[in-house]
C-alpha cells in the first residue's frame, strides 16, 4: 500500500464521531457523516484524521453527498483525494451491520454504539478496496469528548491530501475549531474496537434575537458565494464554447464582489464568515463540476445547474433581505436587493445562451444519432420529474406554512402529470426512462439544494430549495426543445415548450412567498422582528 497505517497491520485505537451533516429535521434523510481519528498514529500527538459522509460507490456518485435513512444505510467517502503511497486515491467505509442501522435518537440513547464498519480505498475511477474494519463500542468521557477536534489536515507518513482538499486544509484547521458550536446536528461519538467511543456536543440552541437569526443568514450565503467562486474559476474550462466561456468569466468578477459585500456585512455585525459553511460550500461546487464534466452533453448540463443556482442565490438573498428588514439593517438590505439583481442579470445571460448550450453539446455528436440524443434529454427530463416529486413528497411532510403546503400539494399532483406525460412521449419514440439517468439526476438536484438544508427555518429553507429546482426543470425543457427542433420532432418540441412554461408560472407563486415563509420561519422559533 506503501503507507505505515494501513501496511503495519495489528489492532489500533480510534475514535469516532457519527453525525448528521446538514442538520435537516429528523423526519428527512440527511448525509451522515463519520470522523474517524486514530489518536497518536505517527508519534505522540500526532494523529490520522478522515472526515466521510454517506455518498456513492460510482466513480461519480463518490464525490458527492447523498442522504441516508441511517448510519449502516449507505457507504461512505471522503468525497475528495488523498495520495496514499503515491496514488490519488478516496477513502471510504461500509457498514458490516444491516441497513439502515440507527438514527440520531437512537444513538444518543445507546452507552454502546454496536456498530462495525469497514474501511475501504479506491482510485478515482477505480474499484473499492477493504482494508481495515472498525467496530465502535463504548463512548469517551465528556470532558475528552469536548476537547475533540477532528481535522482533515491531520494525516502523514504516506497519506496526505490532495488536490482541492489540499487548498482547504488551512480553512480546515479553523474549521475544526468551529465546529462544535457551529455545525450539524452531532450524535454521539464512539471509540472503536479496543478503542471506544464518546459523546458529542448537542445541537446549538436556536437563536434567540433577530440578529442572530441574521448572522446566520449571511454566513449561509458567504457560503453559497463560495461555492459560486469554485464553480465560476472552472466553468470556462469546461464551457465547451467560448462566448459561453466568456459568460463564466464575466460572473467571475461579480462573484468575487459579492462575496466581499458579504463579508463587509459580517464585520460590521462583528462576525465573520462560518469556515465549515464555506468548506462545504467549495466542495459542493467541485461536486456540481464533476456531475456536469461526466456528462456526454458537458456544456449543457454546466449551463442548466448554473441558471438553476443563479436562482438558488436569487431566493437567498431574497430571504436575507427580509430578514435584515426585520432587523432594521437598511444596508444589508441594500446588499442583498443589489446582489440578487446581479444574480438575476447572469440568469437571463444564461437563457439568452442555450441555444449555445446546445450547440457545443451535441457538436462533437454523430448527427446520425440525434434521435438517441433526444431520447437521452427526454430520460433526463424524466428523472427531474421523479426527483421533483420525492422533495415535493418531502416538503410536504414538514412545510406548515399554508401557502407553501397548498402549492406544494397542488404542484405534485401536476409533477406526477407531467412526468407521466414525459415518459408517454418516450414510449411513442420506442424508448423509456433511464434508471441511471435518474440516480444522475437525483445526485444533481441534491447539491443544487444542499445549503438550505444546513439551517432550521423549514419554510423558508424549502421555498428557496423549490425556486432553484423549478429553474432547474425549466433550463432542462428549454434544451429538450431545442434537441427535438434540431431532430425535427414538433410533437417533443410542443410538450417541452408548455412543460416550461407550466414550471415557470409554479416559480413565479413560490417567490411570492418570500414574506410568508420568513415569518412562519422566525414565528417556529420564537424570533419578532
Amino acid at each position: 500500500m506503501g503507507c505505515e497505517l494501513f501496511d503495519r497491520g495489528g489492532s489500533r485505537r480510534a475514535i469516532v464521531r457519527l453525525s448528521r451533516s446538514l442538520g435537516l429535521p429528523e423526519q428527512l434523510n440527511d448525509p451522515c457523516g463519520l470522523a474517524l481519528r486514530v489518536p497518536d498514529a505517527y508519534g505522540e500527538g500526532r494523529h490520522q484524521d478522515f472526515l466521510l459522509v454517506t455518498s456513492g460507490r460510482p466513480p461519480l456518485a463518490r464525490h458527492l453527498l447523498r442522504p441516508s435513512s441511517g448510519f449502516s444505510a449507505r457507504p461512505y467517502s471522503s468525497l475528495l483525494p488523498y495520495r496514499i503511497g503515491g496514488q490519488v486515491m478516496l477513502v471510504g467505509a461500509e457498514a458490516a451491520d444491516p441497513p439502515p442501522g440507527p438514527g440520531v435518537a437512537e444513538l444518543r440513547s445507546r452507552e454502546h454504539a454496536d456498530l462495525s464498519f469497514v474501511i475501504t480505498l479506491a482510485s478515482l475511477g477505480g474499484v473499492w478496496r477493504k482494508v481495515a474494519r472498525l467496530d465502535i463500542t463504548r463512548r469517551l468521557p465528556a470532558a475528552e469528548t469536548e476537547a475533540l477536534r477532528f481535522n482533515p489536515a491531520h494525516s502523514g507518513a504516506g497519506i496526505e491530501p490532495t488536490g482541492f482538499l489540499n487548498d482547504l486544509r488551512p480553512l480546515a484547521y479553523r474549521g475544526s475549531q468551529e465546529g462544535r458550536r457551529d455545525r450539524e446536528r452531532a450524535v454521539p461519538a464512539f471509540k472503536p474496537g479496543n478503542r471506544r467511543a464518546s459523546d458529542t456536543t448537542e445541537a446549538p440552541e436556536m437563536p434567540d434575537d433577530i440578529r442572530e437569526q441574521l448572522i446566520k443568514h449571511l454566513t449561509d450565503v458567504h457560503s453559497i458565494e463560495e461555492q459560486a467562486l469554485t464553480q465560476m474559476r472552472r466553468a470556462p474550462e469546461i464551457a465547451g464554447d467560448p462566448e459561453l466561456a466568456a459568460v463564466f468569466e464575466r460572473h467571475l468578477v461579480e462573484t468575487e464582489r459579492h462575496e466581499s459585500l458579504v463579508r463587509g456585512r459580517l464585520e460590521a455585525h462583528g462576525a465573520e464568515p462560518s469556515t465549515i459553511k464555506d468548506i462545504a460550500g467549495k466542495a459542493g461546487g467541485v461536486g456540481m463540476l464533476l456531475f456536469a464534466q461526466f456528462n456526454p452533453d458537458t456544456p449543457g448540463k454546466l449551463v442548466n445547474h448554473a441558471f438553476s443556482y443563479e436562482h438558488m442565490e436569487v431566493a437567498a438573498y431574497e430571504l436575507l433581505a427580509r430578514v435584515a428588514e426585520r432587523a432594521g439593517d437598511a444596508e444589508t438590505v441594500a446588499v442583498a436587493r443589489e446582489i440578487a439583481a446581479e444574480e438575476r442579470e447572469m440568469a437571463r445571460r444564461l437563457e439568452e445562451n442555450f441555444d449555445r448550450a446546445v450547440a457545443a453539446s451535441l457538436r462533437d455528436q454523430d448527427p446520425d444519432d440525434l434521435d438517441e440524443q433526444l431520447n437521452s434529454y427526454l430520460a433526463d427530463a424524466h428523472a427531474i420529474e421523479e426527483q421533483s416529486i420525492a422533495l415535493l413528497q418531502g416538503g410536504q411532510r414538514i412545510v406548515e406554512e399554508p401557502g407553501a403546503a397548498a402549492l406544494f400539494e397542488e404542484h405534485l399532483a401536476q409533477t406526477r402529470e407531467q412526468a407521466s406525460r414525459v415518459k408517454a412521449r418516450l414510449e411513442e419514440r420506442g424508448s423509456s426512462p433511464s434508471r441511471i439517468k435518474d440516480i444522475g439526476m437525483r445526485l444533481g438536484g441534491f447539491n443544487v439544494g444542499a445549503f438550505f438544508g444546513v439551517q432550521p427555518d423549514t419554510p423558508a429553507k424549502l421555498a428557496g430549495f423549490a425556486y432553484a429546482f423549478e429553474h432547474l426543470e425549466v433550463a432542462g425543457y428549454e434544451q429538450l426543445k431545442r434537441v427535438a427542433e434540431r431532430a425535427g420532432d414538433d410533437e417533443t418540441a410542443a410538450l417541452a415548450a408548455s412543460l416550461a412554461d407550466e414550471e415557470r408560472v409554479t416559480a413565479d407563486r413560490l417567490g411570492g412567498l418570500w414574506d410568508s415563509a420568513v415569518e412562519e420561519a422566525l414565528a417556529q422559533q420564537g424570533i419578532s422582528g
